[in-house]
């Protein structure tokens, strides 16, 4: 009686599985990118990031940002952050 229950949840689980891969009867494989033009709407710059113009990469970790929290105006996180630092 076990071994059968057994088998039956295995199948069930085989079953489920199985099922959870199946696309649809009506599944059509998309073109690929090039034969598809981008629209008109994309500026020069998002071409560039979508196209095939590569800019080398700048690291920039050496330059000093300053204080991360003066990014947001903040007057209470300011001074949040300098009573952090003095104690």
């Amino acid at each position: 009686m076990k071994n059968r229950i057994s088998r039956l949840l295995a199948s069930g689980a085989v079953i489920l599985v199985l099922g959870g891969c199946a696309v649809g009867p009506n599944y059509r494989r998309p073109a690929a990118l090039p034969s598809q033009p981008l629209p008109k709407a994309f500026s020069a710059v998002t071409l560039a990031t979508n196209g095939v113009i590569w800019k080398v990469a700048q690291p920039a970790a050496n330059v000093s940002r300053g204080d991360w929290w003066q990014a947001f105006g903040n007057s209470e996180l300011d001074r949040l952050e300098l009573l952090a630092l003095t104690n």
